[in-house]
């Protein structure tokens, strides 16, 4: 056994004993020539469970395994291995005041130690013996120069070395044992708007008189940063509160630890929200435009019995022209490879120690979507096509030319019949609204972050491109005269389509 002297204990202190208590137990024991063990060992863990809710006493509970063995010294032979359970062992613990006492022993008959030793005529005569002296342990007085331990009464560690009963020898002991940790980290986290500082409180952890320190450390959830932007894996926090500024969401883990290193850890995750309002909602124009240079020049006319129009109009950006790559999205990339500095900006973070210290982030975006349509000035009021149609009384003119501007800009009375209908349609959904698919951008350095911007303004301004392009559906089916110079002569079309799919 191994005890300490008790001091009677408070009713107070009893209400605050652990549970459980743990921890390791080592010893040996080396036998003079007055036994015929030569030497013996133990190792391993050893639990008490308290006996009940307002008890000091602990018994020796499931868990407990000590490894033993044993030698015979000469001339005798012999040795025994094996683990003692908790069917093989008594022990007992009793925490009264800042004292200890514990007991661990070998119940009687079990683990025997058996072999041989010689007869007086030298035969080999059967030997065999219990265990329990073995594990036997003598007290430790705590002013007893032989023995170091601490009186901690939630963690008692020492060693010890002393005589055995007897003169049979010498004996050493090693002891470890600590109060099952009742600590428990509460994470809490506020979240943020990206590009903005979230707090996390541990102040819920408990029981706080008991905790040292608090230390947050983050980690990425699956699918809520982009690839390649994770978090810092080696960032940290100290504190029962502290603030993070956050670009995507992420777990902030929790770990509270006490004197003795026993500790604690929970997670809870920190949500970013997306920035929302007028910043993030690009603008769309549209207009129809005059003295442009890209404007048509196309001329209706009749060749046989055929009516051609000729390019009557377009659809184009009313913020520069267009080249491979740039035909939506404003500004165009106009012989620039991206649209940093011309249509979004970046912002560094400055977090120390934080899970996106030095990170960029998208900011400031002033993309826009500005279309003009441009139509053919041989379609428009004065013009001798024009002029003849309308002083005819079967022809209509009017109705042609504004489906002609209707199929280049906002359409007719049905949804998907204008470009520019079309297009302004995209840009008011999340997915092609050009602000706000690069707002969740961001990257380790510079460079990324615009690479990602970049490649998502790409895929929205090809998208919008492609969706909108020819053919639309027909928005009039009129009659229209045209000019045959062929002939000579003005003949009539009863049903002109505009945009002219085949009927």
């Amino acid at each position: 056994m191994f005890l300490l002297t008790a001091v009677p204990a408070s009713a107070a202190e009893i209400l605050k004993l652990p549970g459980e208590i743990r921890g390791t137990f080592a010893g040996s024991t080396v036998r003079d020539e007055y036994n015929p063990i030569a030497s013996s060992h133990w190792s391993g863990t050893v639990v008490y469970k308290r006996a009940s809710k307002y008890s000091i006493m602990y018994n020796l509970a499931a868990g407990t395994a000590l490894e033993w063995n044993a030698t015979l010294a000469a001339p005798c032979s012999g040795a025994a291995h094996g683990t003692l359970g908790l069917n093989q062992l008594t022990g007992e613990l009793l925490i009264d005041g800042q004292r200890w006492t514990a007991v661990v022993a070998v119940n009687l008959a079990h683990m025997p130690l058996s072999g041989t030793c010689p007869a007086a005529d030298g035969t080999p005569v059967a030997f065999a013996t219990d265990a329990v002296s073995q594990i036997f342990v003598n007290d430790l007085d705590q002013g007893h120069p032989e023995y170091f331990h601490t009186s901690d009464p939630l963690h008692f560690k020492g060693i010890g070395m002393s005589s055995t009963a007897y003169g049979e020898g010498t004996l050493n002991m090693q002891w470890n044992l600590t109060a099952a940790s009742n600590l428990k980290a509460v994470p809490h986290a506020r979240g943020a708007l990206r590009g903005g500082t979230a707090l996390l409180d541990g102040s819920r952890s408990t029981p706080a008189s008991q905790i040292r320190s608090y230390k947050w450390r983050f980690h990425e959830l699956p699918g809520a940063c982009p690839a390649g932007a994770s978090p810092h894996s080696a960032a940290h926090k100290d504190g029962r509160t502290v603030r993070i500024v956050v670009l995507c969401s992420v777990r902030a883990e929790l770990t509270v630890t006490d004197a003795h290193g026993n500790s604690d850890t929970q997670s809870t995750t920190v949500q970013v929200r997306a920035r929302k309002g007028r910043d993030w909602v690009t603008p769309f124009s549209h207009r129809e435009k005059k003295g442009d240079p890209r404007t048509p020049h196309g001329t209706p006319q009749a060749i046989g019995d055929a009516f051609s129009s000729g390019d009557a109009g377009l659809n184009v950006s009313d913020c520069g022209t267009e080249a491979p790559g740039s035909l939506i999205v404003c500004p165009l990339l106009d012989g620039h490879r991206s649209w940093l500095d011309h249509g979004y900006a970046l912002k560094q973070v400055n977090d120390p120690n934080g899970p996106f210290d030095n990170y960029f982030y998208v900011v400031n975006p002033s993309l826009s979507v500005k279309r003009a349509a441009l139509i053919s000035p041989n379609y428009l009021p004065g013009s001798t096509f024009y002029e003849y149609n309308k002083a005819r009384t079967d022809a209509n003119v009017l109705g042609f030319l504004n489906a002609v501007k209707a199929h280049e800009g906002l359409g007719g009375s049905r949804p998907g019949t204008g470009h520019s209908q079309i297009m302004k349609m995209l840009v008011a959904q999340p997915a092609d609204n050009p602000r706000l698919v690069i707002e969740s951008d961001f990257g380790p350095s510079r460079a990324v972050a615009a690479a990602a911007a970049d490649k998502h303004l790409h895929e929205v301004d090809a998208r919008i491109d492609v969706a909108s392009a020819d053919p639309l559906p027909d928005i009039f089916v009129g009659p229209i005269w045209a000019y045959d110079s062929y002939s000579q002569a003005w003949k009539r079309f009863p049903a002109i389509r505009v945009p002219g799919n085949a009927p």
